[in-house]
């Protein structure tokens, strides 16, 4: 089992069946158990089944996946994506390179219609992974902090921004008394903000100001059921048990083989 500190306090074994029972039978997932399969939470679903077993060889949740069948429900949404956000077109391409182990090629008339569109350092992230060609060279400057958000500074460096001391000293003001960390100084601390947070700090070759606060925060957020909450006593969802279990991993450099485009989102 890899070596994270936190990971004897979870419940691994409640996770796993929250994660399943939210598979439907065309072999994707869904947010509830009763609600149809989503692009969004396929991805969380393939991406958590891939990490923990990277966290734990002998969970075996890679065996709940079924390739065929989500590249089936990728395929189903062809003719929707000239209307598909950014978000959910990296989705698909990321699941689609799962299924059949290439990333997928985007016309580039799809990468017109984003032609103009503002190059914040989220944007960015996108259009540079579904359409290198046309954004290989392009670069974008560092957000300013008087407006950004963790999320932001997270993928201003995902997206080659070069990081800064001044960058590491904001993340780690942004982590509160409860361990969590907000979007941005002062503000309430949820899941995904711990996960983004950490995660920068990490590309930044820093720790915060409590690794073991962060990591009781994260542990208190998991639910009866298995799932982790955006917050204490919140409901548990397939993307904030994504951002916890990711949140943990990030100290241990832990390698998700199955899953080489595994970036947070």
């Amino acid at each position: 089992m890899a070596c994270v500190s936190a990971l004897h306090r979870i419940d691994l074994d409640r996770l796993r069946d929250f994660i399943l029972q939210r598979q439907k039978p065309d072999g994707c997932f869904a947010t509830a158990p009763s609600l149809p399969s989503t692009v969004a939470d396929t991805w969380y679903g393939v991406a958590l089944c891939c990490l923990l077993d990277a966290l734990d060889p002998e969970s075996a949740m890679h065996d709940a996946l079924d390739r065929k069948k989500i590249l089936l429900f990728v395929r189903r949404h062809d003719a929707l994506r000239q209307g598909l956000p950014l978000r959910i077109l990296y989705f698909l391409s990321a699941l689609e390179r799962y299924a059949t182990g290439k990333w997928p090629g985007l016309p580039e008339s799809l990468a017109a219609r984003f032609n103009g569109h503002s190059l914040d350092c989220v944007h960015f992230f996108y259009l540079r992974r579904l359409f290198p060609r046309q954004y290989r060279r392009v670069r974008v400057s560092p957000p300013d902090l008087g407006h950004a958000t963790c999320r932001d500074i997270f993928f201003c460096l995902q997206g080659g921004v070069q990081g800064n001391s001044v960058m590491g000293a904001w993340l780690c003001r942004c982590q509160n008394d409860d361990g969590g960390f907000g979007f941005f100084p002062g503000t309430t601390s949820y899941m995904e903000y711990c996960d983004y947070a950490l995660s920068a700090l990490h590309l930044l070759g820093r720790e915060p100001l409590s690794r073991q606060r962060a990591e009781d925060f994260i542990v208190h957020c998991q639910a009866g059921n298995g799932g982790f909450a955006r917050a204490i006593r919140a409901l548990p969802f397939l993307e904030s048990s994504w951002h916890a279990m990711h949140a943990l991993a990030v100290p241990a450099r832990i390698k998700v083989k199955n899953f080489p485009d595994l970036s947070i989102i």
